[in-house]
């Protein structure tokens, strides 16, 4: 499961679904979250983010851009990052898992999220 606290040290429990593609089982110590900065980071390229992500779990949300979801996920990892979170605005609690759409390849989790 995910757990999210924020300053207030209120936490929370989101739904969550996993990625279709490995690693299926993992275990993080607790984690700095980091949401890339539209105007300056291009999630679907690895050389465009400009943000530093390196040792952090990424929040990322779909669609965004014109890259699958996996791809996102490796320009990241590409990045340093250590997992991604990837945020669904559906309106809806229900989560559906990620997945393995192209032929990227990535080793870090995938969780996805319902906002």
């Amino acid at each position: 499961s995910i757990t999210i606290s924020n300053a207030s040290n209120a936490v929370e429990t989101p739904l969550s679904a996993q990625a279709l593609f490995p690693p299926y089982t993992y275990q993080l110590p607790q984690t700095e979250l980091i949401l890339l900065d539209a105007a300056v980071d291009d999630a679907c390229n690895g050389s465009s983010i400009v943000t530093a992500i390196s040792g952090k779990v990424v929040l990322l949300f779909e669609p965004v851009d014109s890259c699958s979801n996996h791809q996102k996920v490796e320009a990241a990892e590409q990045n340093g990052a250590v997992a991604v979170l990837l945020g669904r605005l559906s309106g809806s609690p229900d989560v559906q898992p990620i997945s393995d759409d192209d032929d990227s390849a990535s080793n870090i989790p995938v969780r996805a999220i319902s906002f």
